[in-house]
């Protein structure tokens, strides 16, 4: 009897053993597969931001490849428009032919040639000729403000002499700059496009 007893406890005991055990056993392959969906969404997540990444490099690339191009296309347009400027409105075969002709060609031919050649040189005097009226204009400015000086007192004198130095530095470093520098840009730019 006591052995049927035991036997009893025994097999309940086994049984119980053996349930715990594949119950555990189930709940860590239920784990370790709910770990591999984590993982498998947390890789698809990656994969995800790494295309959203992709393309989103591809549209900044388009962009610069998009912005070079229109740059490309303005420089060449500027280079055009600025050969077009530059080009003599005579084609010389035309005066080369007024030259070789009768007295009558010659004359206008010669006449031509002089209109063309002041022209280029009052073209090429501008920039200078701008820049000597902005050294002239504030000269004159300091010259009538000169009297004015000696009637304020010397916070104003101080103040307006600041003045009249930043509107001096101003104006002849943005003339200087920019007849001068612009001109020798856009030289520069011609020759790189």
């Amino acid at each position: 009897m006591w052995t049927t007893l035991v036997s009893s406890a025994l097999g309940s005991l086994s049984g119980i053993l053996g349930h715990w055990f594949k119950a555990k056993e189930e709940r860590e392959k239920r784990e370790h597969d709910l770990k591999l969906r984590k993982l498998e969404m947390e890789m698809r997540q990656q994969d995800h931001e790494h295309a959203m990444a992709e393309i989103d490099a591809n549209i900044k690339v388009t962009e610069v490849q998009t912005e070079g191009q229109l740059l490309i296309q303005e420089a060449k347009g500027f280079n055009e428009a600025v050969a077009e400027i530059n080009q003599n409105l005579v084609p010389t075969s035309i005066l080369e032919r007024l030259l070789s002709g009768g007295i009558v060609q010659r004359f206008f031919g010669s006449f031509v040639a002089v209109q063309l050649a002041q022209v280029d040189v009052i073209r090429g005097l501008v920039r200078p000729l701008l820049t000597i009226a902005a050294f002239t204009a504030i000269g004159w400015l300091a010259y009538t403000l000169t009297p004015i000086f000696i009637e304020i007192d010397n916070v104003e004198k101080a103040a307006l002499l600041m003045m009249v130095i930043d509107a001096v530095v101003y104006v002849l470093t943005a003339a200087t700059q920019f007849w001068f520098m612009d001109r020798a840009g856009a030289r520069d730019f011609r020759k790189k496009h």
